[in-house]
């Protein structure tokens, strides 16, 4: 009962820190690419549909560029059972080559569900894609997906890379004991209604999407 109540009072602290940016949010019903869960956290603390499939899941970079780099093709594609993960028991499911890592999901039926509904949704002259830099992902990754056909794209890093222009830098992001960024869906203390990830503007990210023309 007590958890409930902190959390309760956590969320009305969360929407008074989002007030004024939820009041300049003009294009509430962008489509979000986002290689984890901050695209959704995003788009939850903001009160946006989800319109996108890339939700309470995760994919390891490589997969996440081939996804990006043919996204038409991927997303035509139906989701098929791949197992379970070996990292923590969770359902994974595969689009041709590339693995879906539903973490946060508890079967894989209902995960194949909520992304069968969620492509549907999709709008490529209304999208975004978002890149973590974490799970082995290097410099030549963040390239990779810095030359994609998105017009609105963000690189969420602790460090500088060269010749990246999608890149945004924040390095109190750095999760040290691991050399990558860290879970920037975090709040910044345990009583804090700010997240880590709110170092970044993502009123202005949002309001300018643009097309996928690939």
């Amino acid at each position: 009962m007590l958890g409930r109540f902190k959390k309760l009072i956590r969320e009305r602290a969360r929407a008074s820190v989002l007030r004024s940016s939820r009041e300049r949010l003009v294009n509430t019903s962008v489509t979000v690419f986002s290689s984890n869960c901050v695209g959704a956290v995003v788009c939850h603390d903001f009160g946006m549909r989800f319109n996108s499939p890339m939700v309470n899941l995760f994919m390891m970079p490589d997969d996440y560029l081939r996804f990006l780099n043919n996204l038409k093709y991927y997303l035509s594609l139906d989701v098929i059972d791949g197992g379970t993960s070996e990292w923590g028991g969770y359902p994974v499911g595969l689009l041709g080559d590339v693995k879906l890592h539903f973490v946060h999901y508890p079967s894989f039926e209902v995960a194949r569900q909520k992304w069968i509904a969620r492509v549907k949704r999709v709008d490529l002259n209304n999208c975004c894609a978002i890149m973590i830099d974490r799970d082995g992902c290097t410099p030549k990754m963040a390239k990779s997906f810095d030359a994609l056909p998105f017009e609105r794209k963000v690189f969420l890093t602790y460090r500088p890379i060269e010749d990246c222009s999608s890149v945004f830098v924040e390095p109190s992001w750095l999760d040290s004991g691991s050399c990558q960024t860290a879970d920037i869906c975090a709040f910044l203390t345990p009583i804090s209604a700010r997240r880590k990830l709110d170092s970044f503007d993502w009123v202005n990210f949002f309001n300018e999407a643009g097309k996928y023309c690939g």
